[in-house]
């Protein structure tokens, strides 16, 4: 991350941090800059830290130490820091140490469905932990 945050957000267990969505079909252009995110824990359902979907630039963020785990009604778990399924611009962010664990496990930092563009991040220690057995 080459500039400073600002601020830090954090949860305790059982909670997502922000939920960016207005639940309409027009998409909303979102900006977060210079903030840390994290210790999001979201137990069940998707994105520990982030859920988007509309139109979301990141900018000098940090998101990290968030997970999700148990998932949806499935068992399924996706994007232990993000999920995305709307439009991510993210430069000079860092998305680190997230987790996704349950049945069937996806994207521990970050799980897309949507556009996520990236620029000079870094992206790195995070996992997804499948607890399946054959």
């Amino acid at each position: 991350m080459s500039g400073g945050w600002n601020g830090t957000v954090g949860s305790s267990t059982g909670s997502r941090i922000f939920h960016i969505d207005d639940s309409t079909a027009a998409l909303q252009n979102v900006a977060i800059t210079g903030l840390m995110i994290t210790r999001g824990n979201f137990l069940t359902g998707n994105g520990g830290a982030l859920i988007n979907n509309e139109n979301l630039t990141l900018t000098d963020v940090v998101v990290s130490d968030s997970s999700v785990s148990h998932g949806n009604q499935y068992g399924d778990a996706y994007g232990g820091g993000i999920y995305n399924s709307g439009t991510i611009t993210a430069s000079n962010s860092t998305i680190s140490g997230n987790s996704t664990t349950a049945g069937y496990a996806y994207g521990g930092g970050v799980y897309n469905t949507g556009t996520f563009i990236s620029s000079g991040n870094t992206i790195t220690g995070n996992s997804a932990i499948d607890q399946t057995s054959a």
